[in-house]
């Protein structure tokens, strides 16, 4: 290359050294005859040349697979976009039609458990249009339906909504004639409309960014071929040019014999070299003495400042000791003053003391006067306890005859009570017997409208009856005297299973008894402690079962934590109450359902709560509607 053969460069030799020639002779040799100046462009600058453009042409080809990929890469970006957005709008329209099965299978059947794929879908769907409204924030028309789209889908819920209210608190008619407007059903249309509105917008972006994507594919496969192309021509330029650079390389080896002449004559120059390199170490080795003279003097100095810095610090202790003295001393001058000042305070005390002690003795002597004072006084009220408590012994004899003339009062109720059940059956057995034949007999001559006015009296006599029957049971259980015997309630429970062998088999009714322990009890009085409530749609079944439990093992008003009871569990499957009426269904002609669609008087439960009164016991009640109820019944054990 040109770099080897700079211009006015020159080969010789020192003046007096022989160079040994055709002529003997010392001479001056140019660098020109040795390596003669090439003309025009050298094929060095041109290999160089054609380097950085194959370089270049490489750092554009990486530069296009790059903005190629990325082009790709915005492009599937671009598809996945639209895929979600056709997605989310499809996962919209089947969480509509989630909450629309939800209510509607509510509405016929009234089971909550319905409503379960409602209220999840309301919690995804509106987070699906925000999603969707993130997504396609980019196009205005379609952020446009998406906020119809929402505006329908809340009318939707809300209307859903208002039908699952109207049924649980108004009944199936008034939810039907809701449905009946379709007025959800619009909505949901509007929902339908909208939503195949931004698919088929984003399936027409979709095919529109398939055919862009295969189009800049396309352009980046012709670019990559026409690119290979030119690198291969670019290439076998290269590829030349090295060839042309080696042939030169041959002459330049030739020229480089010509050079081994002169390192001869820089050998020469090198052996002086290394005469003045031996004076040179000479040198070194007498200051390397020297340096090893310095360093044992700086040793020494080093003894020294270490032997003065152990002096300072002495001096710093000694210093610190004495700062320490001082501060002590002066704590032990506060210390004397405290103590000076407390002595002085001492000694107020004590005067003060002094003085107190004589205001004690004065209002000692004052107190001995309120003392014989008082002495008086206890005197004068034990004379008024006296009569206090012969008033209080004419108060209780005046209770006694009350209450004898209450009990006396009892009895002649309870007599009132059994003449007016008698005398009020009476008649309403004629009325029975008389609506019978009139409707066995004139069967044939009435109207359909006749003979439900008929049905109704007999129905409403037989209700009046059971009336009577409750409230002369309800009475009894008030006057009943309370005999308590310790009783095996398994007895109890198979003599009323006896009594009720014809309404069991009639209702097809199951009682299920489980460990039944001994209580303390009224046998007759417990014996109405079966409940009379079931369900008519499927036949009854009653579960009993009972331990003995320590009042501390519960959390229930009225229990004693220290006495032991008898706990009775009544479960049956009947029609059940609403929790927030778990106390009042104990109250007398309490009936939380309909008259006509449930037998009863609203007295059984008052009768049932007043027996474990009797027994000083508590009674208390769970339950859901339309899923039986459980009735806890706790009896002292002794």
């Amino acid at each position: 290359m040109d770099d080897d053969q700079d211009t006015g460069r020159s080969i010789f030799v020192k003046e007096g050294e022989t160079s040994h020639n055709k002529e003997g002779t010392l001479k001056i040799i140019p660098t020109d005859t040795v390596f003669p100046k090439s003309a025009g462009m050298s094929i060095g600058k041109k290999l160089l040349l054609l380097s950085f453009v194959i370089l270049t042409g490489n750092w554009l080809i990486g530069y296009t697979v790059y903005r190629s990929n990325q082009d790709l890469h915005n492009s599937e970006w671009a598809i996945q976009h639209t895929h979600e957005v056709i997605q989310l709008s499809a996962s919209v329209l089947s969480l509509t039609k989630d909450i629309e099965s939800a209510s509607r299978g509510f509405v016929i059947t009234n089971d909550s458990s319905f409503l379960q794929p409602l209220w999840s879908a309301k919690k995804t769907i509106f987070s699906n249009i925000a999603q969707l409204k993130q997504l396609t924030r980019d196009n205005l028309q379609q952020q446009q339906r998406i906020d119809s789209l929402a505006l329908y889908l809340h009318l939707r819920v809300q209307n859903s909504l208002q039908t699952i209210d109207t049924r649980s608190k108004k009944g199936l008619g008034l939810a039907i004639e809701l449905v009946a407007t379709k007025q959800g059903k619009e909505y949901t249309d509007h929902i339908h409309q909208i939503t195949n509105d931004i698919q088929q917008e984003e399936a027409v972006l979709l095919k529109q960014r398939v055919q862009t994507n295969e189009d800049r594919v396309a352009a980046f496969n012709m670019f990559a071929v026409i690119m290979f192309i030119v690198m291969v021509v670019l290439t076998v330029l290269l590829l030349i040019a090295t060839g042309n650079y080696l042939f030169q390389n041959k002459e330049k080896n030739t020229r480089a014999k010509a050079l081994a002449i002169a390192d001869k004559e820089l050998a020469f120059q090198n052996e002086e070299k290394e005469k003045r390199a031996a004076e040179l170490l000479v040198a070194n080795s007498e200051l390397v003495f020297q340096n090893k003279e310095k360093e044992k003097r700086a040793a020494e100095l080093v003894v020294a400042n270490g032997e003065l810095l152990f002096q300072n610090d002495e001096k710093e202790k000694r210093a610190a000791e004495l700062i320490i003295a001082n501060k002590e001393l002066a704590f032990q001058n506060e210390e004397k003053e405290k103590r000076a000042t407390e002595l002085i305070i001492a000694n107020k005390e004590l005067a003060f003391q002094n003085k107190e002690k004589e205001k004690r003795a004065v209002e000692l002597v004052i107190a001995n006067t309120e003392l014989v004072f008082q002495n008086g006084e206890k005197e004068n009220r034990a004379t008024e306890l006296v009569i206090a408590n012969k008033e209080l012994a004419f108060q209780n004899e005046e209770k006694e005859k009350r209450a004898a003339e209450l009990a006396i009062a009892n009895k002649e109720l309870l007599a009132f009570t059994y003449v007016a059940s008698h005398d009020l059956n009476e008649p309403l057995r004629k009325i029975q017997i008389f609506a019978t034949l009139i409707l066995e007999k004139e069967l044939k001559n009435l109207s359909d409208k006749g003979k439900d006015h008929f049905r109704r009296m007999q129905s409403a006599a037989i209700r009046m009856q059971q009336l009577i029957e409750d409230l002369l049971t309800y009475s009894r259980t008030n006057a009943t005297e309370r005999k308590f015997e310790k009783t095996d309630l398994d007895v109890i429970i198979r003599e009323v299973k006896a009594e009720l062998k014809e309404t069991i088999d009639e209702k097809k009714a199951t009682i299920e008894v489980t460990d039944i322990c001994p209580a303390n009890i009224i046998a007759f009085q417990f014996r109405q402690l079966m409940l009379k409530f079931s369900n008519p749609e499927v036949p009854p079944h009653i579960t009993i079962h009972s331990r003995i439990i320590n009042g501390s093992e519960v959390n229930v008003p009225g229990i004693s934590p220290e006495k032991e009871y008898c706990h009775i569990i009544v479960k049956d499957n009947g029609i059940g109450f609403e929790p927030q009426y778990s106390e009042r269904i104990f109250e007398v002609f309490q009936r939380l359902h309909g008259k006509e669609e449930y037998d009863g008087t609203g007295i059984g439960l008052a009768i049932v709560k007043k027996i474990v009164d009797n027994h000083n016991g508590v009674i208390t009640a769970t339950s859901e509607l339309h899923k039986g109820a459980t009735f806890d019944i706790y009896i002292p054990a002794e």
